[in-house]
Protein backbone atom coordinates (compact mmCIF):
# COMPACT_ATOMS: atom_id res chain seq x y z
CA UNK A 1 0.00 0.00 0.00
CA UNK A 2 1.43 3.32 -0.93
CA UNK A 3 0.80 5.66 2.12
CA UNK A 4 3.36 8.67 1.74
CA UNK A 5 1.58 11.38 2.22
CA UNK A 6 1.44 14.86 1.68
CA UNK A 7 4.08 17.78 1.29
CA UNK A 8 3.91 21.77 1.06
CA UNK A 9 3.53 22.61 -2.32
CA UNK A 10 6.05 23.58 -4.44
CA UNK A 11 5.98 27.83 -5.04
CA UNK A 12 4.88 28.25 -8.97
CA UNK A 13 7.39 30.80 -9.37
CA UNK A 14 11.10 30.50 -8.72
CA UNK A 15 11.47 34.09 -7.24
CA UNK A 16 8.96 33.17 -4.33
CA UNK A 17 11.07 30.03 -3.19
CA UNK A 18 13.72 32.94 -2.63
CA UNK A 19 11.83 34.73 -0.24
CA UNK A 20 11.14 32.37 2.32
CA UNK A 21 7.67 32.28 2.57
CA UNK A 22 6.22 30.68 5.96
CA UNK A 23 3.94 27.97 6.62
CA UNK A 24 1.22 27.17 9.05
CA UNK A 25 3.75 24.86 10.78
CA UNK A 26 5.84 28.24 10.90
CA UNK A 27 3.23 30.56 12.15
CA UNK A 28 2.31 27.94 14.93
CA UNK A 29 6.08 27.72 16.44
CA UNK A 30 6.61 31.36 16.10
CA UNK A 31 6.37 33.29 19.31
CA UNK A 32 5.68 36.61 17.45
CA UNK A 33 5.06 37.25 13.70
CA UNK A 34 6.33 39.91 11.65
CA UNK A 35 4.62 43.22 11.30
CA UNK A 36 2.87 42.75 7.68
CA UNK A 37 2.64 39.19 5.77
CA UNK A 38 0.87 38.73 2.43
CA UNK A 39 -1.00 35.64 1.94
CA UNK A 40 -0.42 33.53 -0.85
CA UNK A 41 -3.28 31.27 -1.98
CA UNK A 42 -6.90 30.84 -2.55
CA UNK A 43 -8.15 28.26 -0.94
CA UNK A 44 -9.10 27.22 2.85
CA UNK A 45 -6.05 27.91 4.27
CA UNK A 46 -6.05 31.98 2.62
CA UNK A 47 -9.33 32.83 4.62
CA UNK A 48 -8.40 30.34 7.86
CA UNK A 49 -4.70 32.30 8.16
CA UNK A 50 -6.73 35.75 7.94
CA UNK A 51 -8.60 34.71 11.18
CA UNK A 52 -6.35 33.17 12.85
CA UNK A 53 -2.93 35.29 12.50
CA UNK A 54 -3.73 39.14 13.30
CA UNK A 55 -5.52 37.15 16.43
CA UNK A 56 -2.12 35.89 17.24
CA UNK A 57 -0.47 39.08 17.15
CA UNK A 58 -2.03 40.69 19.39
CA UNK A 59 0.30 40.37 22.05
CA UNK A 60 3.12 42.43 19.83
CA UNK A 61 3.52 45.81 20.28
CA UNK A 62 1.85 46.12 16.97
CA UNK A 63 -0.50 43.55 15.47
CA UNK A 64 0.41 42.17 12.25
CA UNK A 65 -1.09 43.60 9.05
CA UNK A 66 -2.05 40.71 7.34
CA UNK A 67 -2.36 41.76 2.76
CA UNK A 68 -4.61 39.53 0.75
CA UNK A 69 -3.25 38.32 -2.47
CA UNK A 70 -4.74 35.70 -4.40
CA UNK A 71 -3.35 33.72 -7.88
CA UNK A 72 -4.62 32.38 -11.01
CA UNK A 73 -3.03 28.73 -10.71
CA UNK A 74 -6.34 26.78 -9.53
CA UNK A 75 -6.47 25.00 -6.00
CA UNK A 76 -7.21 21.47 -5.26
CA UNK A 77 -8.82 22.98 -1.77
CA UNK A 78 -12.45 22.31 -1.69
CA UNK A 79 -13.44 25.93 -0.57
CA UNK A 80 -11.62 27.93 -3.41
CA UNK A 81 -13.69 30.98 -3.27
CA UNK A 82 -15.52 32.91 -0.37
CA UNK A 83 -16.18 30.87 2.67
CA UNK A 84 -19.83 29.18 2.29
CA UNK A 85 -21.75 31.72 4.27
CA UNK A 86 -23.39 35.41 3.91
CA UNK A 87 -21.09 37.92 6.24
CA UNK A 88 -22.95 40.80 8.21
CA UNK A 89 -20.43 44.06 7.74
CA UNK A 90 -16.91 43.42 7.51
CA UNK A 91 -16.05 40.03 6.66
CA UNK A 92 -12.54 39.89 9.18
CA UNK A 93 -14.19 41.95 12.41
CA UNK A 94 -10.70 41.32 13.89
CA UNK A 95 -8.44 43.76 15.36
CA UNK A 96 -5.27 44.15 13.03
CA UNK A 97 -6.34 43.13 9.52
CA UNK A 98 -6.31 45.12 6.24
CA UNK A 99 -6.35 44.43 2.98
CA UNK A 100 -3.21 46.30 1.73
CA UNK A 101 -0.06 47.84 4.09
CA UNK A 102 1.60 50.79 3.84
CA UNK A 103 4.32 51.62 6.32
CA UNK A 104 7.65 50.61 4.89
CA UNK A 105 10.55 49.05 6.52
CA UNK A 106 13.54 48.11 5.82
CA UNK A 107 12.76 44.19 6.18
CA UNK A 108 9.93 44.50 3.21
CA UNK A 109 10.19 42.09 0.42
CA UNK A 110 8.34 42.98 -2.69
CA UNK A 111 5.75 40.61 -3.93
CA UNK A 112 4.01 41.03 -7.25
CA UNK A 113 0.72 40.19 -8.10
CA UNK A 114 -1.25 40.00 -10.91
CA UNK A 115 -5.22 41.34 -10.88
CA UNK A 116 -7.18 41.72 -13.79
CA UNK A 117 -4.17 41.60 -16.24
CA UNK A 118 -2.18 44.21 -14.09
CA UNK A 119 0.34 43.46 -12.18
CA UNK A 120 0.06 45.43 -9.02
CA UNK A 121 3.27 45.40 -5.94
CA UNK A 122 2.64 44.33 -2.60
CA UNK A 123 5.14 45.24 0.15
CA UNK A 124 5.42 43.64 3.53
CA UNK A 125 8.08 41.47 5.74
CA UNK A 126 6.90 38.14 5.11
CA UNK A 127 4.85 35.77 2.89
CA UNK A 128 2.38 33.27 4.24
CA UNK A 129 2.32 30.16 2.42
CA UNK A 130 -1.62 29.18 1.50
CA UNK A 131 -0.92 27.46 -2.20
CA UNK A 132 -1.86 24.16 -0.95
CA UNK A 133 -0.65 20.12 -0.55
CA UNK A 134 0.96 18.02 -2.77
CA UNK A 135 1.60 14.52 -2.79
CA UNK A 136 4.60 13.25 -1.66
CA UNK A 137 5.46 10.66 -5.11
CA UNK A 138 8.32 12.52 -6.74
CA UNK A 139 11.07 9.87 -4.74
CA UNK A 140 8.89 6.59 -5.43
CA UNK A 141 10.21 5.95 -9.25
CA UNK A 142 5.98 4.98 -9.82
CA UNK A 143 6.66 4.50 -13.35
CA UNK A 144 8.77 1.23 -12.22
CA UNK A 145 5.66 -0.46 -10.87
CA UNK A 146 3.50 0.75 -13.67
CA UNK A 147 1.10 2.94 -11.63
CA UNK A 148 -0.21 5.91 -13.72
CA UNK A 149 0.89 8.78 -13.54
CA UNK A 150 4.49 8.54 -13.07
CA UNK A 151 4.59 11.42 -10.72
CA UNK A 152 2.03 13.36 -8.91
CA UNK A 153 -1.80 12.07 -7.67
CA UNK A 154 -1.97 8.32 -7.99
CA UNK A 155 -5.24 7.63 -10.00
CA UNK A 156 -7.26 4.95 -8.49
CA UNK A 157 -11.04 3.71 -8.33
CA UNK A 158 -13.58 3.93 -5.41
CA UNK A 159 -11.59 0.58 -3.94
CA UNK A 160 -8.95 2.65 -3.43
CA UNK A 161 -7.37 0.44 -6.21
CA UNK A 162 -4.34 1.87 -8.80
CA UNK A 163 -3.58 0.62 -12.32
CA UNK A 164 -1.53 -1.73 -10.80
CA UNK A 165 -2.22 -4.37 -7.79
CA UNK A 166 -1.37 -2.20 -4.94
CA UNK A 167 -3.44 0.65 -2.80
CA UNK A 168 -3.48 3.63 -2.50
CA UNK A 169 -5.21 6.14 0.43
CA UNK A 170 -6.61 9.98 -0.56
CA UNK A 171 -3.27 11.76 0.95
CA UNK A 172 -1.82 11.17 -2.33
CA UNK A 173 -4.87 10.51 -4.61
CA UNK A 174 -6.88 12.43 -6.61
CA UNK A 175 -9.54 14.50 -4.26
CA UNK A 176 -10.49 17.11 -1.42
CA UNK A 177 -7.58 17.85 0.73
CA UNK A 178 -9.38 16.90 3.58
CA UNK A 179 -8.10 14.65 6.80
CA UNK A 180 -11.02 12.69 7.68
CA UNK A 181 -11.61 11.68 3.75
CA UNK A 182 -7.69 10.56 3.72
CA UNK A 183 -8.14 8.45 6.97
CA UNK A 184 -10.96 6.52 6.00
CA UNK A 185 -9.82 5.87 2.68
CA UNK A 186 -6.52 4.00 3.93
CA UNK A 187 -9.10 2.30 6.00
CA UNK A 188 -10.67 0.98 3.09
CA UNK A 189 -7.17 0.42 1.33
CA UNK A 190 -6.70 -2.13 4.34
CA UNK A 191 -9.91 -3.83 4.27
CA UNK A 192 -9.36 -4.79 0.95
CA UNK A 193 -5.87 -5.76 1.15
CA UNK A 194 -6.70 -8.09 4.13
CA UNK A 195 -10.48 -9.08 3.19
CA UNK A 196 -10.48 -9.61 -0.43
CA UNK A 197 -13.80 -10.64 -2.11
CA UNK A 198 -16.50 -10.01 -4.49
CA UNK A 199 -17.90 -7.06 -2.69
CA UNK A 200 -15.04 -4.85 -1.57
CA UNK A 201 -15.34 -1.83 0.72
CA UNK A 202 -15.42 1.72 -1.21
CA UNK A 203 -15.28 5.39 -0.94
CA UNK A 204 -18.40 7.24 -0.76
CA UNK A 205 -18.25 11.21 -1.01
CA UNK A 206 -21.64 11.98 -1.40
CA UNK A 207 -21.67 13.43 2.73
CA UNK A 208 -18.30 14.88 2.54
CA UNK A 209 -17.65 17.29 5.49
CA UNK A 210 -15.67 20.50 4.72
CA UNK A 211 -14.35 23.00 7.78
CA UNK A 212 -12.57 26.54 7.17
CA UNK A 213 -11.83 27.99 10.64
CA UNK A 214 -12.47 31.50 9.73
CA UNK A 215 -14.35 33.38 12.31
CA UNK A 216 -17.03 32.91 12.20
CA UNK A 217 -16.34 29.09 11.23
CA UNK A 218 -17.71 27.63 7.82
CA UNK A 219 -19.04 24.09 7.48
CA UNK A 220 -20.53 22.40 4.73
CA UNK A 221 -21.89 19.31 4.67
CA UNK A 222 -22.71 17.26 1.30
CA UNK A 223 -23.74 19.16 -2.38
CA UNK A 224 -22.54 22.79 -1.65
CA UNK A 225 -24.80 25.21 -3.86
CA UNK A 226 -22.33 26.26 -5.95
CA UNK A 227 -22.00 22.07 -7.16
CA UNK A 228 -24.97 21.49 -7.45
CA UNK A 229 -26.08 24.34 -9.89
CA UNK A 230 -23.06 23.12 -12.27
CA UNK A 231 -24.25 19.67 -12.17
CA UNK A 232 -27.97 20.68 -12.83
CA UNK A 233 -29.41 19.27 -9.57
CA UNK A 234 -32.44 20.56 -8.23
CA UNK A 235 -32.37 22.30 -4.96
CA UNK A 236 -34.18 24.82 -2.58
CA UNK A 237 -32.04 27.20 -0.71
CA UNK A 238 -32.69 29.42 2.61
CA UNK A 239 -30.69 31.00 5.05
CA UNK A 240 -31.37 32.42 8.70
CA UNK A 241 -29.26 35.56 10.07
CA UNK A 242 -27.18 34.99 13.14
CA UNK A 243 -28.14 38.75 14.79
CA UNK A 244 -31.75 36.60 15.38
CA UNK A 245 -30.85 33.55 17.25
CA UNK A 246 -30.23 34.12 21.10
CA UNK A 247 -26.75 32.15 21.47
CA UNK A 248 -25.72 34.06 19.17
CA UNK A 249 -26.29 37.12 20.83
CA UNK A 250 -25.63 36.42 23.68
CA UNK A 251 -22.39 35.38 22.50
CA UNK A 252 -21.76 38.54 20.91
CA UNK A 253 -21.37 36.56 17.44
CA UNK A 254 -23.79 37.38 14.88
CA UNK A 255 -21.72 38.60 11.61
CA UNK A 256 -22.39 35.40 9.84
CA UNK A 257 -26.23 33.48 8.51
Amino acid sequence: MISTGSRVADLPMPGLAKLGCMTSDDALQHDSLPQSFVVLGGGAVRWSSLSFLPVRSQGDAAPAQPTLSSRRVTMTSPAKSNPPFAMRGSPFPKPGFRLSTRGRTAREKIYCVQKRRRQHEVRAEAGFHGLGRSPNTDSLALKNAGSRPSTGPIICDTHMRTSTPQFSPEAISPGPEIVHPAVQQGEIAAHNILYPGPNPSQRITRVLISVVFTDPQAATVGLTEKAAKAGGIPYLSASYPFNDHGKSIIMDAMQAS
